[in-house]
Order: C-alpha cells, then structure tokens, then sequence
C-alpha cells in the first residue's frame, strides 16, 4: 500500500575536477525534467523507498546499490495529497492534507553505464550543475541539488 509520504534522489558523480554532474529524467506523464521520484510503500522508510525507487526507475540491479552509500539532504518540501487519488479517500479521514519529500543523493560513477530507465521516464541526460537549475522543473529539485553541490564542495575542500 502507499504510504504518506515521497523521496527524491538524485543520481550523481564527480567527474576528475571535483565537477558535479547529475542525471536528470524526463517524465513521460508530465514531460518535465526531474530527479528519481516516487513515494514509499508498506511499511518502508524513506531511505528503503528510495533504493526501491532507484532500482525501478534507473534499471540498475538491486545488488549494485547499498543503503549505507546513499546520503540523506536535509532538503524537504511537501505535496498535497490531491495529486495522489490513491491517497484521498483515507487521507481525509486521517485529516492529512500534505505528505513530506525527503530528498536523497546516491553517487553512481561506477553504475552509470548500467542506467536504463523505466516507461516512467522517456529519456534522461547526464547535466552539470547550471544545466539542471535550466533544465528541472521542480524546485525541490533545485534546491536538492543546490544542497548537494556544497555539501560535495566543502567535502572535497
């Protein structure tokens, strides 16, 4: 079952000169540019739901990827559940009327060969820093990588 909640991750490496470059997708429902994204189910945590997610969006084999790698961004934002129809009906009874993001990185330069994505996306792309504030449509998705780039930045310094 869905749960009351959604993650974001963003699927990343560093190339030779410390230069972020992340992968962005196409969404085939709504052709905009985003992140990994979707919401938990059951009785996952977040940082589980977004390894599932991954897995299902990027066609990477599960025994590729490793919570422990997957670093959580304190970016969040939140929805309301109307986009979720699924979600409504119980949602009202439960008096919930916005479910929370929670935004994740996960750094795949040995994996990004292996990326193929799912029917859920049409095409993605390997961007720079300035080309994903261009390209992604969200701004949680900004403001995730935005989060990501200085944590990298003062990491690396």
């Amino acid at each position: 079952m869905r749960t009351y909640y959604n993650i974001l991750l963003i699927p990343y490496i560093l190339e030779r000169s410390s230069n972020l470059k992340c992968c962005i997708f196409k969404r085939e429902d709504m052709s905009v540019w985003q992140f990994i994204a979707g919401g938990g189910e059951d009785e996952e945590a977040p940082d589980q739901a977004a390894i599932r997610e991954f897995i299902e969006e990027s066609g990477i084999a599960s025994n590729f990827l490793k919570v422990d790698k997957l670093v959580q961004l304190d970016s969040t934002a939140s929805v309301l559940v109307d986009h979720f129809p699924e979600l409504v009906k119980d949602a009202l009874k439960r008096d919930i009327f916005v479910i929370p993001i929670y935004t994740f990185a996960y750094d795949i330069t040995e994996y990004q060969g292996a990326l193929q994505p799912s029917d859920e996306h049409t095409e993605f792309t390997w961007v720079t820093f300035e080309e994903a504030q261009q390209l992604l449509h969200f701004d949680l998705d900004k403001t995730a990588i935005c989060e990501l780039q200085k944590r990298l930045s003062r990491r690396n310094k």
